[in-house]
């Protein structure tokens, strides 16, 4: 797997200012899906509460969960505010290499696709663009030269053979 594809930012000694908003734009997504995971369990908990609370104490129960079923969601919408404003400045940053002009596109890619497997376009060509660019990043990574990693017929070799 490559290594851009974990939870460590590829490259971090670069001087592509990029990679580091990239790692804050990851950790803050990933915080907020957390969070969002999180409201959602609470909510479950919450609504088959509502209704059936005939005794001071269920009521009392219900209650708490529902101050903090709200905390939640406010936890969760400062978390994606964050996650937002982080992903615009991301946009706006210029990237310098290729590994930060990657890290845009799956930036992209992760924000506004449905589903990792949504087939409508433009989500499977931008997809196959990603895992070009990785497989050229690659390249360069295993001592290849940095502006032409590979020729042509060397990739197509490859792909072949596996």
């Amino acid at each position: 797997m490559h290594n851009f594809l974990t939870r460590k930012c590829p490259d971090a000694g670069s001087d592509d200012p990029l990679l580091l908003l990239w790692t804050q734009w990851r950790e803050a997504r990933e915080d907020a899906l957390e969070l969002s995971r999180r409201q959602q369990e609470l909510e479950a908990k919450l609504f088959p509460a509502v209704g059936r609370s005939d005794r001071a104490t269920e009521t009392a129960d219900a209650t708490a969960r529902d101050i903090e079923h709200s905390q939640a969601l406010e936890a969760e919408d400062r978390a994606f505010d964050t996650e937002a404003t982080l992903a615009e400045r991301l946009w706006e940053t210029p990237a310098f290499t290729l590994v930060g002009t990657i890290a845009k596109l799956h930036a992209v890619l992760v924000r506004g696709q449905p589903s990792t497997t949504h087939d409508e376009y433009p989500w499977p060509p931008l997809r196959a663009v990603l895992t070009d660019l990785l497989k050229l990043d690659m390249g360069m990574s295993s001592g290849g030269d940095n502006l032409h990693p590979k020729t042509a017929a060397q990739s197509q070799r490859e792909l072949r053979t596996g």
